[in-house]
């Protein structure tokens, strides 16, 4: 793309941004101020979102002061910084910054995921929000034609190098199964209310889940493979089975979402049709590791997961996975299956002993929420909703309330 073209494409996708964040709330300063800020600095000219070149997005570099560098992924870089024009006593003035990075494979010069990111996340706010999903505060934009920030609330911890860092130390969980309860609660909570709106988050695994030590609380984040699926609208739930996920199976979607570790064998093989049960069989990879300390299965590829999800839960059939001849990787020979497999011959016990030697301590309702989020044929996964309501919760160990969560020493 020439250099005039993408600056013509980049200039029409800062007013895509402009009006993607109409409804998110800003944080700017009143217009009717006390004091005559020109007086003080004559020689800035106060903006005009119709005339200024950051339109009415805040300047970053003039709004916030970065920290340090807090993580890095495909899609963008975050920062912790401090909101400048926030009060000295607000306990909003920590934020953080992800910094977008330019697709420019993209038509507008901006990655669509970006852009969906913003819109799930602004139709999450417009009826509240949710208190175990992470707020948009706003969008920010720099000089340069490539810089756009989303502007998040600050979270102390992300749990995967919370828990990575405690299981070096100790070889083991920082949390109880109490506590890890109040967690999946929290996490299910947040799907619950997302797979209600038809959005499947398709990157759920712990190092998107956010954790305020001071509060207990789990917030889901990074929003940028999310997606709204078509077809059942909210009235619709209802009427549907419990175990059937809430969104059309007929829709060619891309199969490269979801991290390996928590990706489910559909994906694995390849599927183009798929629903919000993909975020469920990554939910009983997330509460296995918050349990263990180390995740489930840790393949080095697609077909080395697919192994190691086999030797534990044994081989999917054709009679409790009807779908699964119609794999591509199955159906175009990749993958080949055992004789066995098509002829339903595998062994049922194989997969409720494997799994009683790898969670020692868990009770008959424990290995059920496992065996049913953690089941080949994504028609009959458990949905969010049925999870949450499950016995395990009901059960000793209790969930804790969240002001007795642990409050972790130190920061990132």
């Amino acid at each position: 793309m020439d250099k005039a073209k993408y600056e013509r494409n980049s200039s029409e996708a800062r007013k895509r941004f402009s009006s993607t964040i109409k409804g998110i709330p800003t944080y700017k300063r009143s217009r009717q101020s006390t004091i005559n800020e020109s007086s003080l600095n004559p020689t800035k000219k106060p903006d005009n979102p119709l005339t200024s070149p950051y339109g009415r997005c805040p300047n970053v570099s003039e709004r916030y002061k970065k920290i340090s560098r807090i993580g890095e992924g495909t899609y963008g870089i975050v920062y912790k910084a401090i909101d400048q024009e926030a009060s000295t006593n607000d306990s909003q003035k920590i934020v953080a910054l992800k910094r977008c990075l330019p697709h420019f494979e993209a038509s507008d010069g901006f990655p669509i995921t970006t852009l969906r990111e913003i819109q799930i996340l602004r139709e999450i706010s417009l009826d509240g929000g949710h208190e175990n999903i992470v707020v948009l505060k706003e969008v920010a934009v720099g000089s340069n034609c490539s810089s756009v920030f989303l502007v998040f609330e600050y979270l102390h911890f992300d749990l995967a190098k919370l828990i990575d860092e405690h299981y070096g130390k100790y070889s083991k969980s920082p949390f109880t199964l109490a506590q890890t309860k109040c967690l999946a609660k929290q996490l299910l909570s947040a799907l619950v209310h997302l797979h209600e709106k038809c959005i499947i988050h398709r990157d759920l695994k712990l190092s998107n889940l956010l954790y305020d030590k001071d509060r207990g609380l789990l917030k889901l984040a990074d929003f940028g493979l999310a997606r709204k699926m078509e077809g059942v609208c909210e009235d619709e739930i209802a009427t549907l089975p419990s175990y059937l996920p809430s969104a059309r199976l007929d829709m060619d979607l891309t199969p490269r979402v979801v991290s390996l570790w928590y990706r489910p064998p559909e994906l694995l093989l390849n599927a183009t049709t798929y629903s919000m049960a993909i975020d469920q069989w990554a939910t009983g990879c997330v509460i296995a590791e918050l349990i263990l300390g180390k995740p489930l299965f840790r393949g080095k590829n697609d077909l080395d997961q697919i192994g190691k999800i086999v030797e534990v839960l044994g081989s999917p059939t054709v009679k409790d996975w009807p779908d699964l001849l119609d794999m591509p990787l199955v159906k175009g020979g990749t993958v080949q299956l055992p004789f066995a497999v098509t002829h339903n011959e595998v062994n049922s016990n194989q997969t409720k002993g494997t799994l009683m030697d790898i969670f020692t301590d868990l009770s008959p309702s424990g290995f059920e929420v496992f065996e049913n989020l953690l089941m080949y044929n994504p028609k009959r996964r458990w949905s969010a909703t049925v999870t949450h309501d499950c016995a395990w919760f009901d059960e000793y160990p209790h969930a804790v309330n969240r002001e007795f969560m642990p409050r972790f020493d130190n920061k990132l």
